[in-house]
């Protein structure tokens, strides 16, 4: 089992054990079944109760011991946690599950893959438009955009060499071309 999996089934307990929660919605690798051990985790956690009674900082030392934990540019709750897994938190009202459907772009193999608790069904009703099978992954805009950032350097279109890049744990390769 991943050290991510663990956090995510923690995640889940303390979801079920804290009433003031009425969904928890996961997204992003795991929830698409991607996941693996470089990944982070990502949850949506509406609750019930006003959020000025919620100590984010405490909920998330629930899940596991922080090293780090900080708001990002978008003020949500991130976390790194002391086995170096980095971990996103949105604590959101609930009033705020219908405006999952204003988002033209996401999609689910499941929704059960991604909701973690629903107490109200809401979450779960709101989902199901973006059950779907994985969109195709167009792997030539990434190829296309190396390309072009080989060829022009920062005064505009001077041929650059070829830029080796550093793929993960193995040697370094030159682009795709």
């Amino acid at each position: 089992m991943l050290e991510q999996e663990i956090l995510i089934a923690k995640v889940g307990e303390l979801a079920v054990e804290d009433e003031r929660l009425v969904a928890v919605l996961m997204y992003g690798s795991f929830a698409l079944s991607e996941g693996d051990s470089l990944s982070d985790i990502e949850f949506y956690l509406y609750f019930g109760a006003p959020l000025d009674r919620v100590d984010g900082r405490r909920w998330l030392e629930g899940i596991a011991p922080i090293e780090m934990h900080y708001v990002n540019e978008f003020g949500t709750d991130s976390v790194i946690f002391a086995n170096a897994i980095r971990g996103e938190f949105h604590f959101e009202p609930v009033s705020s599950i219908p405006s999952i459907a204003k988002c033209d772009t996401a999609w689910f193999p499941s929704p059960h893959a991604a909701i973690v608790i629903d107490r109200t069904g809401e979450l779960t009703r709101t989902l199901a438009p973006f059950a779907q099978e994985p969109p195709v992954k167009d792997t030539r805009y990434s190829r296309i955009h190396l390309e072009v950032v080989d060829q022009l350097d920062s005064d505009g279109g001077e041929p650059l060499e070829p830029r080796r890049i550093r793929r993960g744990p193995g040697p370094s390769r030159p682009p795709p071309r």
